[in-house]
């Protein structure tokens, strides 16, 4: 809790216009939008030109976010939605993983099989159905619990443990095929 009230000062010093609010509500939350962005179109330049974008339509909207609620909640179901109607309108690029450094992986080659089996894992994950992708990506890669996906999307959060069985079984049959 203590997060969302700092969070409230810095959006009603923003709504007054206090310079510098901005820009540390911005540190705080770049790294997760982007790393949403990345994650749902697999393109670096594509995911920071969304990151930007979410950034200027929350600054654009922030007059309409609800105190009672949680803004990183708000935030990131604003930028999800922004990141869908642009993938909607513009098929993303092939997904690329980002690099692995696990310090498990002890050669070159052993890497390169990690990096084979992350890019091949995330090509499958993009082929499931929209509402199943977005459980995984946000459960496994953004590490959000039930909870929290629940507000961002909106739905009960028994409704995302549900969802997210079903999305790891449709994901394992797909695996199991490849």
């Amino acid at each position: 809790m203590k997060e969302n009230r700092e969070d409230q000062q810095l959006i009603e010093q923003i709504l007054k216009g206090v310079s510098g609010a901005f820009g540390i509500l911005y540190e705080r939350y770049e790294h997760p939008i982007f790393q949403l962005m990345y994650r749902l179109c697999g393109n670096y330049e594509v995911a920071a030109d969304l990151t930007q974008e979410a950034f200027i339509k929350m600054y654009n909207n922030l007059a309409k976010y609800a105190p009672e609620y949680k803004f990183f909640s708000w935030f990131y179901r604003l930028a999800l939605n922004h990141a869908l109607n642009c993938i909607k309108k513009e098929k993303p690029s092939a997904v690329m993983a980002e690099e692995i450094h696990d310090e498990t992986v002890a050669s070159p080659e052993q890497q390169f099989i990690a990096t084979e089996q992350q890019n091949q894992l995330l090509k499958i994950i993009h082929t499931l159905d929209e509402k199943y992708r977005l459980l995984i990506l946000l459960f496994y890669y953004q590490e959000l619990s039930y909870t929290e996906i629940a507000a961002v999307l909106s739905v009960p959060a028994k409704r995302v443990k549900s969802r997210l069985f079903t999305a790891r079984k449709l994901l394992t049959e797909k695996l199991n095929r490849d």
